[in-house]
């Protein structure tokens, strides 16, 4: 067999490139979620103090323990409602980044699964005189090597999905009964007052 190092060098030089370009994406990904994460994590700690501060001030200028009461209860379910939408905010930066790193990999997939055809083709060419079936038999095998990882990629990202979808009707599920629980303490306490 008569191996040209030429190819097998460009292939190594063009794995390592597209490895190192999927390993900036991978970097540039996780940099934006974490960005996100932070942006959002401000806002709503903005948000929680300035409702603090203006509940507070409210709390003091309450006349009666009555009133305090009414303002206690009043701020339950905006609370909840409040929680609710940032789990709901974490999930879509999760479920984004999530997305994106799988783009990522598949590209990354796809490149290096070129390379290896290209190198592997390149190598079978010069295979001597009289070893068709050994030809064959790598080619089938590269052939069955790409068809299982497709199958375990199918399966990975129905999986995924799957997973999404369940997360998705824990939160709504979640929600709902949260949403309840605080009206009905309100409704509680509003009564014991």
């Amino acid at each position: 067999m008569n191996f040209a190092p030429e190819k097998i060098v460009a292939t190594n030089t063009a794995t390592f490139a597209a490895s190192l370009k999927s390993f900036a994406a991978v970097a540039d990904c996780l940099a934006a979620a974490t960005q996100n994460l932070y942006a959002l994590n401000l806002v709503t700690l903005r948000a929680w103090y300035d409702d603090s501060v203006a509940h507070v001030g409210a709390l003091a200028a309450a006349k009666s323990p009555k009133a305090a009461l009414a303002l206690q209860l009043g701020v339950v379910t905006p609370g909840t409602e409040k929680a609710i939408a940032y789990v709901r905010k974490l999930e879509g930066i999760a479920m984004q980044t999530q997305a994106e790193l799988v783009r990522i990999h598949e590209a990354e997939a796809l490149a290096v699964s070129r390379n290896v055809d290209a190198l592997v083709e390149g190598m079978l060419e010069n295979a001597p005189a009289g070893s068709d079936l050994a030809v064959a038999a790598v080619k089938t095998s590269l052939s069955n090597a790409k068809s299982a990882y497709a199958n375990a990629n199918r399966v990975a990202r129905q999986f995924g999905e799957a997973a999404q979808k369940s997360l998705g009707s824990v939160t709504s599920a979640a929600a709902q009964t949260m949403t309840k629980s605080a009206s009905a303490a309100v409704v509680v306490m509003g009564s014991a007052a």
